[in-house]
């Protein structure tokens, strides 16, 4: 009787041994930075337009800048972006929005505006392109791969079990981006990179790159307007 409870105790544990080896340590660095390199289909890219070889069935990015903050307001610059897959033509928007504490927005100013290989484009007298905080978008700048990610100091990661989102975090000290927000080529920020659970199961491509730090607040969205539906069935 105790060699069979023995024998019995011994194929449990090694079943949930064997289960436990078998599990995705998906709260890894290593797990999440495998996913989250695949932000290099973007960056970079030099010239919007070839967003469109990789991305055939059209595409959004969504730049935010945060340029003035007090304490209960603060003022953003939003850009909207849209890559048409008929007219292979990116148009969108850019508004000056003011924030409230209590979470209610004012747009103080916008304008439509037309990506050109040399540049923005906008098309009323509301904004300028003297106005735009950027004239290039951190996309068409900085060059991200498995390799270089790998290389910067870990600030923070995360896997949430419940959304199936990811989140890691860097602190960097890169000359491009120093270069692109004006800052002296020592100054250290943090460069965050978080994707759903649409893009780690391969439904949509999308993620959100953000640098804080040193005065600066810049988050650069992008999304593939096409959706795997075989994806999401499998995911199930």
């Amino acid at each position: 009787m105790r060699k069979r409870l023995s024998l019995l105790l011994v194929l449990c544990l090694g079943g949930i041994v064997i289960m436990t080896g078998c599990r995705e340590n998906k709260n890894s660095r290593q797990w999440i930075e495998n996913k989250v390199s695949a932000v290099s289909r973007v960056y970079p890219t030099e010239d919007l337009f070839d967003l469109f070889k990789e991305f055939p069935e059209g595409f959004e990015i969504r730049i935010g800048d945060v340029y003035k903050k007090t304490s209960d307001t603060t003022y953003l610059q939003e850009m909207e972006l849209t890559g048409n897959p008929k007219t292979k033509g990116i148009t969108g928007t850019l508004k000056r929005i003011k924030r409230e504490s209590s979470g209610d927005e004012i747009v103080l100013a916008s304008s439509d505006m037309t990506y050109i290989e040399q540049g923005f484009i906008l098309s009323n007298s509301e904004l300028s392109s003297d106005d735009i905080i950027h004239k290039e978008i951190l996309i068409e700048k900085l060059s991200l791969n498995k390799e270089r990610l790998a290389k910067f100091p870990l600030n923070n990661k995360s896997y949430s079990w419940e959304t199936g989102d990811a989140f890691i975090e860097y602190t960097v000290v890169d000359s491009v981006i120093n270069k692109y927000f004006g800052l002296n080529q020592n100054a250290k920020l943090k460069l965050g990179i978080d994707v759903t659970n649409s893009m780690l199961i391969g439904y949509q491509y999308g993620f959100v790159l953000s640098v804080e730090g040193n005065g600066v607040t810049h988050t650069e969205k992008f999304y593939s307007q096409k959706i795997n539906e075989e994806a999401l069935k499998n995911s199930e």
